[in-house]
């Protein structure tokens, strides 16, 4: 499912709660199906949006050119000590 369209819904779910809150209709009744509405589309969004949006990155456009890639050093050389202990888990 898509961020946009679970936005659309998230709207409609609200447009329509103050439609019947103005028509003076919200009852004790309507508030629980409303609540009930509303955690379902919580947990719809846990499961079906949120991994989509935050672990697949965008894909970046290809401009044709060479990517310069780095030469691999040993730590020993960086850092002017022989690694060793934790020192090896540093990040990039």
């Amino acid at each position: 499912m898509s961020p946009k369209f679970y936005g659309f819904l998230w709207v409609l779910f609200f447009v329509s709660a103050g439609i019947i809150w103005l028509a003076d209709a919200m009852t004790m009744l309507a508030i629980v199906v409303f609540g009930f509405i509303a955690f379902g589309m919580i947990f719809m969004g846990m499961m079906c949006v949120l991994p989509g949006t935050v672990s697949h990155p965008h894909p970046k456009p290809t401009t044709g050119k060479p990517v310069k890639t780095r030469s691999i050093r040993p730590i020993e050389k960086i850092a002017g000590k022989p690694a060793g202990g934790f020192a090896t888990f540093r990040s990039a």
